[in-house]
């Protein structure tokens, strides 16, 4: 082999190897991107939770108190002072069902949400809305705010399955802003 052929196999060799340290390098902050994500959603995970377990004991204690005769009266507005009352076209989409079609159940990457974070069934909703405002939709429950897509008065709830989101429709419903600049 001539000089000059060895010499374009050694830059050919120096070019791969080059390509492949970036592509480790990449795949190693992709890796940390990805486990901060999903720290990231075991907290929130965590938050939501708490939050249904503290419904679940409040809804326990005043049961009990009106077996003893005592009447309660407790608003929203006495737990979260700044939430907000409001009525929104709630829909649904399911980026994460296998036979999710682009332009009806997401836009993009169907895993990772405008926030950054991944959707998640029974968490994501995607609202005009600071990203992290705490909402609780009529018959759907407590849901944070993690994507876009939707436009003023309207919110876009994560189902894992595109027959969940047909299930959900749209429908006009009472929403309360618990939580976020929203609020």
């Amino acid at each position: 082999m001539s000089k000059k052929g060895e010499l374009l196999k050694a830059i050919a060799v120096l070019v791969l190897s080059v390509a492949v340290f970036v592509q480790a390098n990449s795949n190693i902050r992709m890796k940390k991107e990805i486990e901060e994500l999903w720290f990231r959603h075991d907290i929130i995970r965590e938050e939501i939770e708490s939050l249904y377990k503290a419904r679940y004991r409040l809804e326990n204690e005043l049961r009990r108190l009106e077996e003893e005769g005592i009447k309660v009266n407790i608003e929203i507005e006495d737990i979260f002072p700044d939430a907000k009352e409001t009525s929104m076209v709630v829909t649904a989409y399911a980026p994460l069902d296998p036979a999710a079609v682009e332009g009806m159940c997401y836009s993009g990457d169907p895993t990772v949400t405008a926030s950054g974070e991944a959707p998640v069934p029974g968490e994501t909703v995607a609202a005009a809305l600071p990203f992290g405002t705490l909402l609780y939709i009529e018959g759907i429950g407590l849901r944070r705010v993690n994507d876009r897509g939707v436009g003023p008065g309207r919110i876009d709830v994560v189902t894992e399955t595109r027959a969940q989101a047909f299930e959900i429709g749209r429908s006009r419903r009472r929403v309360i802003i618990l939580s976020g600049r929203g609020a």
